[in-house]
């Protein structure tokens, strides 16, 4: 086992207890707005932390594979980065996992600007690199149309298959029936806060 979530008490959401192992794939689906975010950082503040805490046992941390965050900037605008140059700082050159990315999108190579590239290519872009330092990820699918949603999912789908583990936040039911376990974040009764 990976991770053994205890029943926790996130803003104003009880995310109920789950494990985690290898080959598993959870499915946490979190609340629309502010809270998605506000329970995201909470929630990947347990999950890739060692440790035994009150809140979890985590013999494994999970990876979160991030959102670009800058590629808006000023000087991101003057001197754009490529996607060889982000993968060169951010993904494990010992494992090429992430060059995979270069074959879903045949337009894509890596002296492409980041900037100039679409939701779902980035989004798999962060995955694939994080892919490269651990099989054991935890992903969203933040800004990603349906059917890039289907195949970033089907992507992690095949890697947890081969032995890695993965935790999806997610906003809707399009996996429910699709993934090892699926949970929700239950509000809590406004006369119980």
């Amino acid at each position: 086992m990976l991770i053994q979530f205890k029943e926790q008490q996130i803003g104003n959401f009880i995310v109920p207890s789950f494990t985690l192992s290898e080959g598993e794939l959870v499915v946490i689906k979190l609340p629309e707005g502010q809270d998605l975010f506000d329970m995201t950082r909470e929630l990947n503040s347990i999950l890739t932390n060692i440790g035994n805490t009150e809140v979890a046992v985590v013999d494994i941390p999970l990876k979160y594979a991030g959102h670009f965050l800058k590629l808006h900037s000023f000087l991101e605008t003057l001197f754009p980065t490529t996607v060889g140059k982000w993968f060169r700082k951010n993904a494990n050159q010992k494992n090429s996992v992430f060059n995979k990315v270069y074959n879903d999108f045949d337009w894509l190579t890596p002296k492409t600007k980041l900037i100039k590239i679409p939701r779902t290519p980035l989004r798999m872009i962060s995955i694939y690199s994080t892919l490269s330092w651990t099989t054991n990820i935890v992903f969203d699918l933040v800004g990603v149309d349906p059917a890039g949603g289907q195949k970033i999912y089907a992507m992690v789908k095949e890697v947890v298959k081969n032995g890695g583990a993965a935790i999806l936040y997610g906003r809707c039911y399009e996996f429910k029936n699709d993934c090892t376990l699926f949970i929700e974040a239950q509000p809590i009764a406004s006369n119980q806060i």
